[in-house]
């Protein structure tokens, strides 16, 4: 087993894990269509969130070609990444229990937008990941336009107005998909 073999392994159960628990809180929303309904923004950055960890787990094996040797402080840099998605992804749409215990609109929603905190720095994360395991140089367009990204979540955050949220998702969800398609490696 490489050292890449294993500092993956970790990477791979928060990953998983907050995959899973992502996939488990649409299922109980869809399930419950009003809250559904009331919920729909935040599902759609749930969907973002989800395809962002989906694409983190799939461009992490770039690393086994770009770093040599392992450090304690690259395995942290790299949980740090997997920890932000997880914790966007496990804030992002409502819990079952809250479900459960029969939660206002007004207090899922603002529950919910907690979870583009994570994202947000995620996005900073990517900046400095891109440093640190490619050795590419802050000043970069790419790393420009993560600047930008990162700083998308936080304008929904801020904004109280349900036209500007859904744009910021909108814009949010083309620039991943754009990313995806685009910048990861279509095949190992």
């Amino acid at each position: 087993m490489s050292a890449f073999d294993f500092i993956t392994i970790a990477v791979s159960l928060i990953l998983g894990i907050g995959i899973t628990q992502l996939l488990t809180a649409a299922i109980h929303l869809i399930r419950s269509r009003e809250t559904f309904r009331r919920n729909g923004l935040a599902f759609a950055w749930a969907v973002t969130i989800f395809f962002s960890q989906l694409m983190f787990w799939w461009a992490s094996y770039d690393l086994v070609h770009l770093v040599r040797t392992w450090t304690l402080g690259g395995f942290f840099l790299l949980v740090a990444g997997a920890l932000l998605l997880f914790a966007a992804g496990a804030m992002i749409l409502p819990s079952t229990d809250a479900n459960s215990q029969g939660a206002g609109e007004a207090s899922l929603h603002r529950e919910s937008r907690h979870a583009l905190i994570p994202l947000s720095l995620y996005g900073m994360w990517c900046i400095v990941a891109n440093n640190v395991f490619a050795d590419e140089p802050v000043l970069t367009w790419s790393n420009l336009g993560l600047l930008g990204m990162s700083m998308l979540p936080l304008l929904s955050l801020r904004s109280r107005g349900q036209f500007v949220q859904w744009g910021v998702v909108v814009l949010y969800a083309a620039i991943v998909l754009i990313a995806t398609l685009g910048a990861a490696t279509a095949s190992y």
